[in-house]
């Protein structure tokens, strides 16, 4: 067996780049059934900033202001059209790709595991295009910073240091989760490079005050505007609130994960069906010791420290997911930890392709001497079996993924004769067709979901003033923006109100001074709203009965539809 040990080149990152951009290709990306509750995150917090109103004071986000103002930018640039929203979360995963596999390229020096790291990457990490509005640029900035910092730590210039605090504040403002584990990751393995003696405390304290620095200059502007607009105690007790009580609010499924301590030991047997999510910490444990015998070593580098910022980063992004473990959610913050794992990998691929030249020496030594001839024989025919047990599991696995997940991978198996030449999209076997909404254009949505749009949004368009309230419940503020209506109170999606108590009241007195003439409301027990998620939490149905029964006994219903009524005040 030939092995090439040769360092990765500019060429490699080119073309793996260009390899991502290709499969993760999604021709059907605007072809599904609209998640009201997903784009109600944001279409109607565009709308209200539109209209010049101040997140978190004028109307609850649920998330940072970049992940508003970003796509609300484009939309000011390209025109008012739900699209750019979609584009923009698919963009942002597209970039979080490629900023994952530039942090690679710096790590890795062979091409082979540079490759199988590609696969593995991008089959294991990419979310399911459903749940793009899910991704964006959530993780881009987190690598970025992790890319900063290595480059801080290879090259000894306080400017990467300084740019990687920028980075980390600006990730910061779009999720506080990537902030948080970026800040505190970088913060402690500039810590680690000094307890560890890779630098000196010279190095530590200029390395501190630079990334500090790029923090406050990135984050004092955000703070200033907050303060002069009234809006640092809503931002403050968003966040709060938002950490501390919606998993609290909209409990996860029950048996995804161990809940406790001696719950977590026994999750890391094979046998335990928490197993499968358990797997990442032998990686750490892994680790853990790498790190130990390279201090026993007196082999400690710059690169080590490189490799601790990563690993910091992917315990604490690791640990964040299990408030949260879905399939989307978990696997996209595993792409740290993916980029780790490939390097201990590399380590051992190494390893053995040691072992071996030194074998087939010991073959050229030993040559007149039989047994040990053979011997040295055994040894490199089982080198050569792990090797490629290696090279085969990653590429068996990335090959599994991809014709089950990428369109483009399916597509081709059609052109070489190997697939099937049928829909592909997301609506395959639907009636579907394009919405004829102008601030929805080019969304290709279920026949019964474009008619209720089209004629729920003519209807408002019709019969209310532009600046007349219309409320939607309990997750509909998308209409707020295709019908370009303002909403009742500070929720445009109800539900989120659920997650305190003042914030329910709120939410009920703003109903009744509004008494907005109309009301669009989800028909009591269809799919998109699913009771079983939501009334785990049976504080829920009384938040959720108390509504229903305000709008029942104030307003009629004038039309039905598939999933939603339209309600007049009475």
């Amino acid at each position: 067996m030939v092995t090439n040990s040769k360092s990765p080149t500019v060429i490699d990152l080119i073309l793996l780049s260009l390899f991502i951009i290709f499969i993760t290709a999604q021709p059907f990306f605007l072809h599904h059934e609209i998640i009201m509750m997903e784009t109600g995150i944001h279409l109607p917090g565009i709308q209200a900033l539109f209209r010049g109103a101040i997140p978190y004071k004028d109307f609850l986000y649920l998330r940072g202001p970049l992940e508003l103002y970003m796509p609300a930018f484009l939309m000011k640039l390209f025109g008012e059209n739900m699209i750019l929203l979609p584009i923009f979360y698919y963009g942002g995963t597209i970039l979080t790709l490629l900023l994952g596999i530039l942090l690679a390229f710096q790590l890795y020096r062979t091409r082979v595991v540079l490759y199988l790291m590609t696969l593995v990457f991008v089959a294991r990490t990419f979310p399911r295009i459903s749940f793009y509005y899910w991704g964006g640029m959530r993780y881009a900035f987190g690598l970025f910073s992790l890319f900063c910092a290595f480059q801080y730590f290879k090259r000894q210039r306080l400017s990467w240091v300084f740019v990687a605090g920028i980075i980390s504040c600006l990730g910061l403002l779009t999720t506080i989760e990537t902030g948080v584990s970026t800040i505190v990751s970088i913060s402690l393995a500039l810590v680690l490079s000094f307890l560890l003696r890779i630098r000196d405390r010279r190095f530590l304290i200029k390395a501190l005050r630079m990334y500090s620095l790029g923090i406050f200059l990135t984050l004092a502007p955000y703070v200033v505007y907050l303060w002069a607009t009234d809006s640092l105690a809503p931002y403050l007790q968003t966040n709060y609130i938002v950490l501390t009580k919606m998993m609290k609010t909209f409990v996860d499924a029950p048996g995804n994960h161990p809940i406790n301590f001696f719950g977590f030991l026994a999750a890391l047997s094979p046998g335990s069906p928490y197993f499968k999510v358990m797997t990442p910490v032998f990686c750490y444990i892994v680790f853990g010791a790498y790190i130990f015998y390279r201090e026993k070593k007196n082999a400690l580098n710059w690169e080590t420290a490189g490799l601790i910022t990563i690993a910091i980063y992917s315990i604490i992004l690791y640990v964040a997911a299990f408030r949260k473990i879905e399939g989307h959610h978990f696997e996209m913050a595993l792409q740290p930890e993916k980029i780790l794992f490939f390097f201990l990998l590399e380590e051992v691929y190494l390893l053995l392709v040691k072992i071996r030249r030194q074998e087939v020496e010991r073959g050229k030594v030993f040559a007149l001497r039989g047994w040990q001839f053979l011997m040295t024989r055994k040894k490199i025919y089982l080198i050569n079996f792990l090797i490629l047990a290696f090279i085969g599991s990653s590429v068996g696995y990335a090959v599994a993924r991809y014709n089950n997940r990428f369109v483009m991978a399916r597509l081709l198996g059609n052109k070489l004769g190997y697939g099937d030449d049928k829909d592909l999209s997301f609506l395959a076997g639907i009636e579907k067709r394009e919405v004829n909404i102008q601030r929805a254009k080019g969304m290709v949505v279920p026949a019964w979901q474009a008619q209720e749009m089209e004629e729920i949004v003519a209807f408002l368009e019709k019969n209310t003033r532009p600046d007349e309230v219309v409320f939607t419940y309990p997750e509909l503020g998308n209409y707020n923006f295709y019908a370009d209506r303002p909403f009742v109170g500070r929720f445009p999606i109800a539900t989120f109100s659920w997650m305190d108590e003042r914030w329910h009241d709120e939410l009920i007195a703003d109903f009744k001074k509004a008494a907005p003439r109309y009301v669009i409301m989800t028909n009591l027990g269809h799919r998109t709203f699913p009771k079983e998620w939501y009334f785990r939490n049976t504080n829920n149905i009384a938040k959720f009965n108390t509504m229903t029964k305000l709008i029942l006994d104030n307003y009629r219903p004038i039309k039905k539809f598939e999933s939603v009524s339209l309600y007049e005040r009475r």
